[in-house]
């Protein structure tokens, strides 16, 4: 789903924006919501900003097909929603499928993500648009 211009939109219910990055010279085809649970606030930020170091310092990225990581963390702080978007299903399902736990390479900073202490993986949505 693309936003129009001039509009931003801040919150998803009962969540505030709190880190993220687009390509915006690709369209989406998929949005995926991926849910991970946290002890507080601080953790969460820290998850979230572990997992921009971690896509910073991947050789492999940027994987194709990858549009958009939206960050939003709930008031209370315990969880954590990455609204992304991507072409396609099958080229998030590829990314999926790639070397790694997840869309990232099998790296230090992508393990760390992965084992981040005060972090529990939910699971994630995905829907074609």
């Amino acid at each position: 789903m693309t936003i129009p211009a001039g509009i931003t939109r801040e919150h998803i219910d009962g969540f505030e924006l709190y880190r993220g990055a687009v390509n915006k010279d690709k369209t989406p085809g998929c949005v995926v919501l991926v849910k991970v649970d946290t002890e507080n606030a601080e953790v969460a930020r820290e998850w979230v900003d572990a997992v921009f170091h971690a896509i910073e310092t991947d050789p492999d990225l940027p994987r194709e097909g990858g549009i958009s990581a939206h960050f939003h963390i709930s008031a209370d702080g315990k969880r954590v929603i990455n609204y992304a978007e991507w072409i396609s299903e099958e080229a998030h399902v590829a990314a999926l499928e790639a070397p790694g736990q997840g869309v990232g390479s099998d790296t230090p900073e992508w393990r760390r993500v992965q084992n981040f202490p005060g972090v529990t993986p939910v699971g994630f949505d995905r829907y074609s648009i």
